[in-house]
C-alpha cells in the first residue's frame, strides 16, 4: 500500500506539472492515493488546489477522474460500516490503539522535541537519518518560485502530520512509514533545485550514497526493527552480517555459504554507491562522513533484539552462519 501510495502521488503531480495537463488523471490519481491513506487527503488537495489554480480549466474532468475511487471508498464505508460517511476510525476496537491515538483530534496534537528528534534525526526511525538526500528539498522555497514549490508544500504537510500525530513512531519499520509519500516530492523538488542549483548536486550525491548505504544494509537482514533498538545499524545489522546472516538465495541452494551467496546483492548496492559518487571528492568525503556519523551513533544497551530476530531465521543459522550464543 505504501508503494502505491507514493506512485500515485508522484504521479498526480506529473499529470498536473510536467509536459500537458491531464486534469482527468490528475483527478484519478489524488483521488486513488486517497482511497489507499486517508492521511494522504491534504496532500491531494495541495495538488488539486495548485493544479487548477495553474490552468485554469479542467475542473470538471477533474472531478470525473477523482469519481470512480470516490464511489469505491463511498461503497466500502457501506459495506463495512453501515454508511458512505462513516469511516473505519468510528469503529475502532483495539483498546491499546483506542488509547494511543486517542490525544487531539484524531490523533493529531502539538508538537514535541521528542516527536521531532524522533521522526527526522533519531537512529532509530529520522527521516534524515536513513535519508539525508531528503533534507535537501528544505532548501527549496531558497532557489524554487510558484508553482516549483507544490512538492515543498506537500513535504511540508507530511512532515507536520509526522510530528504531531500520536502514532508518529511507527512501529517496525526502517525510518517514519506513514510519511513514505514524501519520496517522489522529494525526488522532485531535489531535481527541481538542483536544476536551479547546480553546485548542489555533489552534495546530493554524497547524501544519496549514505542512504544508499544505510538503506540497503538495512534492507539485507530486516525490515523492520524493534522499538527497543536505539541504533538499528549497529544493534541489529551489524551483528546479523557480521554472522553471515542473509536471507535465502539461490546461491545458498547452490552450497554457498553465508555472506558470500549474498555477494551479488552487495556487488549491486557498491555499484549503486560507485555510480552516485562518481569520483567526487565532495561527494566522497559527506557519504563517508554521514556513514561514520550513522555507524557511531550509541547503541542501546540491551542486545536480545538481533538474538530475537536470528531465532526467527528460517534456517537458524542460514548455511555457512555462526548462530548467537545465549547470554
Amino acid at each position: 500500500m505504501d508503494a502505491g501510495l507514493r506512485r500515485s502521488g508522484g504521479a498526480a503531480f506529473l499529470c498536473a506539472f510536467w509536459g500537458s495537463f491531464r486534469p482527468f488523471w490528475v483527478g484519478f490519481f489524488c483521488a486513488l492515493g486517497v482511497a489507499l491513506e486517508y492521511p494522504s487527503a491534504p496532500a491531494a488537495a495541495i495538488l488539486l488546489a495548485a493544479a487548477l489554480l495553474r490552468h485554469r480549466r479542467g475542473g470538471l474532468r477533474v472531478a470525473l477522474g477523482a469519481l470512480p475511487w470516490m464511489l469505491v471508498l463511498a461503497q466500502f464505508h457501506w459495506s463495512a460500516f453501515g454508511a458512505p460517511w462513516s469511516t473505519p476510525y468510528g469503529h475502532l476496537e483495539n483498546p491499546a490503539f483506542v488509547r494511543d491515538i486517542a490525544p487531539g483530534f484524531m490523533g493529531i496534537s502539538w508538537p514535541s522535541w521528542e516527536r521531532v528528534y524522533g521522526s527526522l534525526f533519531s537512529p532509530w526511525l529520522g527521516l534524515f537519518f536513513w535519508a539525508p538526500w531528503t533534507a535537501l528539498a528544505l532548501l527549496a522555497p531558497r532557489w524554487l518560485r510558484r508553482f516549483d514549490l507544490v512538492p515543498a508544500a506537500v513535504i511540508a504537510y507530511y512532515l507536520v502530520f509526522q510530528i504531531t500525530h500520536a502514532l508518529w513512531r511507527s512501529g517496525w519499520t526502517v525510518g517514519p512509514r506513514y510519511i513514505t509519500p514524501v519520496a517522489p516530492f522529494a525526488a522532485i523538488s531535489v531535481a527541481l533545485l538542483v536544476r536551479e542549483a547546480p553546485r548542489l548536486l555533489p552534495i546530493l550525491r554524497g547524501l544519496g550514497a549514505a542512504a544508499v548505504a544505510a538503506t540497503g544494509l538495512a534492507s539485507a537482514v530486516c525490515q523492520g526493527f524493534p522499538l527497543e533498538v536505539i541504533n538499528p545499524l549497529r544493534e541489529v545489522v551489524g551483528p546479523l552480517l557480521a554472522h553471515g546472516y542473509v536471507p535465502r538465495n539461490l546461491l545458498q541452494l547452490l552450497g554457498v555459504p553465508g555472506l558470500w551467496s549474498a555477494l551479488p546483492y552487495f556487488v549491486a548496492l557498491a555499484a549503486a554507491i560507485a555510480l552516485l559518487l562518481q569520483r567526487s571528492a565532495v561527494a566522497i568525503a559527506i557519504a563517508a562522513a554521514l556513514i561514520g556519523i550513522q555507524w557511531a551513533a550509541p547503541p542501546g544497551k540491551e542486545r536480545g533484539a538481533v538474538r530475537f530476530l536470528a531465532a526467527q531465521w528460517e534456517p537458524d543459522p542460514p548455511p555457512g552462519a555462526r548462530p548467537f550464543t545465549e547470554r
